[in-house]
């Protein structure tokens, strides 16, 4: 019984992880080769941190697609202050910094100036995206310093510093979200923001928070993904947006906000990446790669909502027999 239940904790979508990979295996052996693998986890890992923004967003009823934008600008930018000699340490912070300011931005406008959130953060990803192209030429940025690429060629106790790196921001964002004030103050806002407000939640300060971090976290992604590809394209970050939003929702984030774990929101990013390397692997050409992911995220969300479902009908049918 007491395995019954704990099988029925399990996230629907852990087991679309699963068959994913499996068929994956199955069809391509290479697939689970040492090489493969590490470039997995690496494509993981920057999905991941980038999705974590994106849920905590989404958790409070908004919404960030200016994320793929920042993630090409400060990659741009921390790659051009090292082409032009400035230190990687301060390279790093300056993009670090640029990604938190855009976020602040962004929150400021939509919480204090009530902008839409969603033409704010499309305009935005707009001018990041125009102002990288513009900057660099429309160029790719070569890295030449080894400091850098050891954020995603380095090792500690065998495993990726990128990936380590990951974990950290994942098990930081469960106890944010889980263990603090400010994570029941944005369930609270994503279940109902006039409640929230009426119970005394400064929504607004909540708000321009969750934009900071969202910022933080893409400029974090972009820099990585200059790391492990040892270049800053000026649309590096382009789609990373899209793969976000549907790593969350797949994740079992509910769109309208107040519902969602950090942990659905890390396998939905992982089943996506899985699925794109599995597609690539296959020999699948890009075109009908959209296609399929297309629909086996809608397949994904549509079983995962049944068995929510199901789940919440067993729980009324036990309350309405006590």
């Amino acid at each position: 019984m007491k395995a019954k239940k704990a099988i029925g904790k399990i996230p629907g979508v852990l087991y679309g992880l699963v068959v994913i990979g499996a068929f994956f295996a199955v069809l391509e052996p290479g697939f689970l080769g040492a090489y493969n693998l590490q470039n997995l986890l690496k494509d993981c890992s920057i999905l991941i941190i980038i999705s974590l923004g994106m849920n905590l967003v989404i958790l409070t009823g908004r919404i960030n697609i200016s994320i793929g934008g920042v993630m090409s600008l400060t990659g741009v930018i921390t790659a051009m202050l090292m082409q032009n000699h400035l230190m990687m340490g301060p390279a790093i912070l300056v993009g670090l910094l640029l990604g938190t300011v855009i976020g602040l931005l962004l929150g400021l406008m939509i919480a204090y100036l009530n902008f839409s959130d969603w033409v704010v953060t499309y305009a935005v990803m707009g001018i990041c995206s125009g102002v990288a192209l513009a900057i660099s030429d429309g160029n790719t940025i070569s890295i030449a310093s080894r400091n850098f690429r050891l954020l995603s060629s380095g090792k500690f106790l065998g495993i990726y510093i990128m990936i380590w790196l990951a974990i950290a921001l994942c098990v930081i964002m469960v106890y944010l979200s889980t263990k603090t004030t400010f994570g029941y103050n944005v369930y609270s806002m994503g279940g109902s923001e006039v409640s929230a407000r009426l119970a005394g939640i400064k929504t607004r300060r909540v708000l321009v928070i969750a934009y900071v971090i969202s910022g933080f976290l893409a400029a974090v992604s972009g820099i990585l993904l200059v790391a492990k590809t040892n270049s800053a394209s000026p649309i590096g970050g382009s789609g990373y947006e899209w793969d976000a939003i549907a790593a969350v929702l797949i994740g079992g984030t509910i769109f309208s906000g107040g519902v969602g774990k950090v942990s659905g929101c890390i396998i939905g990013a992982a089943l996506m990446r899985t699925l794109r390397n599995g597609l690539t692997m296959i020999g699948l050409s890009p075109y009908w790669q959209t296609f399929i992911i297309g629909v086996a995220v809608m397949a994904i969300i549509i079983a995962d909502g049944i068995g929510e479902r199901r789940k919440k009908m067993q729980m009324l049918k036990r309350v309405y027999k006590s």
